[in-house]
């Protein structure tokens, strides 16, 4: 991951990496706010392959650049949501056994909470300059994160995925989308979900822009108007977040800058795509997936608004090529 990142920032130094509504950062910027950490987690021996480090921050640019300084520095992270329920992030930090934690000032009574203060880690938006930190040669094998479970089916797991795995999913994701330099990608998902994998990695390996967004944050009509402004070209959620955005706002009537609609996680129904035909182009590209945090995506299909598949529910597609589905009971 490191070494494409690296790529990317030689060829495109200049081109918008993260915009959010606090960060606009080019990749030369966020390989600088990279480097500055990476080399604060190596120094302090934070990360390594043995526990991961705890990115205590909500979506946005930083959490993105701490996920890339982690792996930078040789380590693997859990990314805790802060809104999350109280309840739920002792508990994965219990399982992980994370030893450190990178947060903000906004969340640092939270951290302090659960890791000591000398291992709390403070993250601040100067990027100042750091050597960079040596990459490993052949790191693919390695532990990149430790991704947790909805937990809709009982306790929440954490599922280990190497960089090796994060790369596969993510060429999938580019090469079924055929993400661009040129695209915006909204990323609508906390990146402490599986969901968030395929958006942060896919749109920063290839040179586009990611554009993160909390839903949470905002009204359905102040969500729409984001996405709107933001010239999203690539929406990416859950079908029941865009069935609600799309029944309760009315402030835009039409998003001309999207392309492709992806939907993964959940069922997606053939009266969601008369809600497409209502508000975005009739070219644009419909992408139903499914996978788990398991495994990835397992099946997709691909369809236009004006599809008719004959069913009430769209049905999963086929698999990526390379990948092999065996139901055992």
């Amino acid at each position: 991951i490191d070494q494409h990142l690296d790529r990317v920032v030689t060829r495109w130094p200049g081109r918008v990496a993260i915009d959010d509504t606090c960060h606009q950062w080019t990749y030369l910027e966020l390989q600088q706010h990279v480097d500055r950490l990476a080399a604060l987690l190596a120094g302090t021996g934070a990360a390594s392959q043995d526990v991961p480090v705890a990115l205590w921050l909500p979506v946005g640019a930083p959490v993105v650049a701490a996920m890339l300084a982690t792996l930078r520095a040789g380590g693997f992270y859990v990314v805790i949501e802060p809104d999350y329920p109280a309840a739920r992030n002792p508990e994965i930090l219990k399982d992980c056994n994370a030893g450190w934690v990178v947060t903000d000032s906004n969340h640092l009574p939270a951290a302090r909470a659960s890791f000591p203060a000398d291992r709390v880690l403070i993250w601040n938006d100067e990027p100042g300059t750091a050597p960079p930190v040596p990459v490993d040669a052949d790191p693919a094998s390695r532990r990149a994160a430790i991704v947790y479970t909805s937990g809709s089916t009982g306790k929440p797991k954490g599922v280990v995925h190497s960089q090796a795995f994060i790369l596969n999913w993510t060429r999938l994701y580019i090469s079924d989308l055929h993400l661009s330099p040129s695209d915006r990608v909204g990323l609508l998902y906390s990146a402490s979900v599986a969901g968030s994998i395929r958006d942060i990695f896919g749109s920063l390996l290839c040179g586009a822009t990611l554009v993160p967004v909390a839903p949470r944050m905002y009204s359905f009509d102040e969500l729409a108007q984001r996405l709107h402004d933001a010239r999203i070209s690539i929406y990416h959620s859950v079908a029941t977040l865009f069935r609600q955005l799309m029944t309760y706002q009315s402030s835009v009537t039409h998003f001309p800058a999207v392309r492709v609609l992806a939907f993964g996680g959940e069922r997606l129904l053939s009266r969601d795509l008369a809600l497409m035909r209502q508000r975005f182009p009739a070219d644009a590209l419909v992408y139903a997936s499914i996978g788990s945090t398991e495994t990835g995506t397992f099946a997709r299909l691909f369809l236009r608004s004006d599809s008719d598949t004959g069913h009430a529910v769209i049905p999963l597609g086929i698999t990526p090529p390379d990948c092999k589905v065996c139901l055992v009971d």
